[in-house]
């Protein structure tokens, strides 16, 4: 019930008062809420993140994460984009995993609209990460990250993070050490 989720926090680069926000108006997959970032009521240009904690990638043979976004133009000249990063170093630093903006982010292509974007259900798109290249990482962070023009609504939902528990190698030892035909090991 709380926004944000325990263990997330805001990032507000440019201490504006336009931040992620839950929305209990609409959702993806049945949900009646999701988290927007309000792109058509402000511009800022900034790069505000709604960031993770840490999760361990140790221990796994594949992580990967996916997200629900909506999203749809205003016009041909105002452009929103979104971005997952990861840092594996508490935030010192991040790497782009996921960019999408203007037509490529649309969940409704071609199409614009000069209202506040609210998405209906067949307006959501799944969106998929691998995350395998950080497997070994002990603090893997993610962040989402709004680059808003004066566009429209973005809106993210259901963000699930998943991995496979990586299946224990063969441990094999003889005793004795040496072993003559005929011998139990």
């Amino acid at each position: 019930t709380a926004f944000p989720p325990a263990g997330w926090s805001q990032v507000n680069v440019a201490n504006v008062s336009e931040l992620w926000e839950r929305t209990a108006t609409v959702g993806s997959q049945g949900s009646t809420e999701s988290m927007r970032y309000r792109n058509y009521d402000f511009y800022n240009g900034n790069h505000d993140e709604m960031r993770s904690g840490g999760y361990s990638f140790t221990g796994i043979s594949s992580a990967t994460l996916n997200f629900d976004v909506a999203y749809r133009r205003y016009a041909s000249n105002y452009s929103d984009s979104l971005a997952v990063l990861v840092s594996t170093d508490c935030g010192a630093s991040f790497a782009t995993v996921y960019y999408n903006g203007g037509t490529a982010l649309s969940t409704v292509p071609g199409d614009y609209t000069s209202d506040g974007f609210v998405p209906t259900p067949s307006q959501w798109r799944t969106e998929t990460i691998d995350l395998s290249p950080y497997i070994g990482n002990q603090n893997v962070m993610i962040s989402f990250q709004n680059r808003g023009h004066y566009g429209q609504n973005i809106y993210v939902d259901n963000i699930n993070l998943t991995g496979v528990v990586a299946a224990p190698g063969p441990n094999f030892g003889a005793a004795p050490a040496t072993v003559c035909t005929g011998e139990t090991v």
